[in-house]
């Protein structure tokens, strides 16, 4: 269990190398699927590998790291300046968060533990992605939710956290039971 913050300390090459994929993942995700990527609606592939929180507590600050450089590198690569910053700031925080709870609540379960990834991601996120994306990312067909910063908010709330759900349980969870079958205990 996370005693205290020298846990963070310690060094582990495989978290380094799944912050490293976590970071390069997700520079894939903003590459081919775009605004499904980082908009309200975003599947981001990479977000599966917030998993290893749940073995390590080196995998909170290397996740936020692997967070904030994508992004960094996604705002200078599709010249999104200064609207990236918003993401590589608070999404990397969102991550951390995430990461944090995860780690902290692991020993009452995978569901339960996982869920501070989808808390952090839905209101963090949902909250400043109003303030850097197109109105027309929040109309769906008739439904225009665009009007006011509290229905974008409520909107960007759902919808990631929806999607942050499919991340992390549909793509993390069968992550988490191939490690679990290998027998890693600390990654």
């Amino acid at each position: 269990m996370f005693e205290s913050w020298e846990d963070l300390k310690v060094p582990d090459t495989q978290v380094h190398l799944i912050a490293l994929l976590y970071g390069f993942a997700t520079i894939l995700c903003i590459i081919f699927l775009q605004h499904f990527a980082w908009a309200p609606i975003q599947i981001r592939v990479s977000e599966a590998l917030c998993i290893v929180a749940l073995f390590s507590a080196v995998a909170i600050p290397e996740l936020a790291a692997g967070c904030f450089v994508a992004n960094l590198l996604c705002m200078l690569l599709f010249g999104t300046i200064p609207e990236g910053f918003y993401d590589v700031i608070f999404g990397s925080i969102a991550t951390a968060c995430g990461a944090l709870w995860a780690f902290k609540f692991r020993e009452r379960g995978v569901l339960f533990a996982l869920m501070g990834f989808v808390i952090a991601n839905a209101f963090i996120v949902g909250a400043y992605l109003p303030f850097i994306v197109d109105n027309s990312f929040y109309v769906l067909g008739s439904f225009d939710f665009s009007d006011t910063y509290f229905t974008k908010l409520a909107f960007g709330i759902f919808a990631i956290g929806i999607s942050e759900s499919l991340s992390i349980y549909v793509l993390g969870i069968p992550i988490f039971m191939l490690l679990k079958k290998l027998d890693y205990h600390q990654i």
